[in-house]
């Protein structure tokens, strides 16, 4: 009885046999002639020292970006957060919970009004996107 399961062998034959999609191998070139026309001209037109100093801060940021994930990671995992406890054993099992964490919430604030300053942000935002498309529009029609 013959195995009709290929073995990784004979599907990486089949992968290389099927025809890579032409627009994915133009991307892939383009994007590699970019980065190296792009690293050619930084490295040629940047002077030796000023590359060591760009070079430098990137990578000074990179350290204080990793180092400041570490010590979140390290603060949130030392605190456990607790501020549901209390609630945890009456919510609804079924549906969704929704959790809004407020400083100095007013005593009577509902879900309701929570919904209302919801909707409102996204009309202000509508409005906001509506707003600059219009001045884009405006800007793109005079050129």
């Amino acid at each position: 009885m013959a195995d009709n399961n290929p073995g990784p062998q004979q599907q990486q034959q089949q992968q290389q046999q099927q025809p890579r999609d032409p627009l994915i191998s133009v991307r892939d070139r383009l994007f590699h002639t970019l980065f190296f026309k792009l690293s050619l001209a930084y490295a040629r037109g940047c002077p030796r020292p000023v590359r060591r100093v760009i070079e430098m801060m990137v990578l000074m940021k990179a350290i204080v970006c990793f180092l400041s994930l570490v010590y979140i990671h390290m603060a949130f995992a030392r605190h456990p957060v607790q501020c549901l406890e209390d609630v945890k054993t009456t919510w609804p099992r079924d549906g969704i919970l929704r959790v809004e964490i407020m400083k100095n919430a007013p005593e009577k604030y509902s879900v309701l009004e929570s919904y209302e300053k919801e909707r409102n942000l996204q009309l202000m935002q509508r409005q906001n996107e509506e707003l600059f498309l219009t001045m884009f529009n405006v800007f793109a029609a005079d050129g």
